[in-house]
């Protein structure tokens, strides 16, 4: 009897092994499924399929800026008129003092093809560090808007959300202050898009941004 006992409780034993090994395995297979699929979906989402669709425009992504002499004089002691988007800046402080504003801004062409994105991350760098900007569709933001043009190159301060959307292109643009680092041309601008919430790699960038005047239409950029 005592036999018997013993050989059942082995049996058990040995049942009770190979469940929690069945168990171990479906569990293991569950998270290799879900990690495939999920690289898959990544796959697709980040392929080059889609970040073929997403580009930056060269001619409209370019700098400007311009330094004008204010009328008023005495500064500090009268201030320098606050202009929105510019810095400015007292020259020679005290009775002969005089007030600049300087006035610029960095454009951010894209062209959307046949793809939906959640956001566009854009990316510019300078000597000193770098600084990402979101594109959210209808979204506003306070670091990156839309250009309008004739609208204080887009400087107006109350703003439309942003426009990002599939088959369509649209500029958008940074003020100085907001710049990687204040007042100072960025070199180079990078554009990454955010798919099914995937961050993925670059999907454009240009190198040397150039310089140019929204006055004349964006003309092609000038080294």
């Amino acid at each position: 009897m005592k036999k018997s006992s013993r050989g059942l409780s082995t049996v058990v034993s040995v049942m009770i092994l190979v469940l929690l090994v069945i168990v171990a395995v479906g569990i293991v297979a569950v998270v290799v499924n879900n990690i495939i699929n999920r690289n898959i979906n990544q796959t697709d989402n980040c392929g080059l399929k889609s970040l073929n669709k997403i580009t930056l425009d060269k001619r409209y992504t370019c700098f400007y800026n311009r330094t004008a002499e204010d009328s008023i004089t005495g500064c500090p002691s009268t201030p320098c008129v606050d202009i929105p988007g510019s810095i400015d800046v007292c020259m020679n402080p005290g009775v002969n003092g005089y007030c600049i504003h300087i006035t610029g801004f960095q454009y951010i062409s894209v062209s959307m093809g046949n793809v939906e994105v959640d956001k566009l991350i854009v990316t510019l760098t300078d000597d000193r560090g770098s600084k990402n900007y979101e594109i959210i569709d209808g979204v506003v933001k306070g670091d990156i808007l839309n250009y309008i043009p004739g609208d204080l190159y887009g400087g107006a301060p109350n703003q439309p959300p942003l426009i990002l959307k599939k088959n369509e292109g649209h500029t958008y643009f940074t003020a100085l202050n907001m710049l990687p680092t204040e007042n100072e041309k960025p070199k180079s601008v990078k554009i990454r898009p955010v798919i099914g919430g995937n961050t993925c790699e670059v999907a454009d960038e240009i190198r040397e941004i150039g310089f140019c005047n929204p006055d004349d239409g964006f003309p092609d950029i000038i080294p």
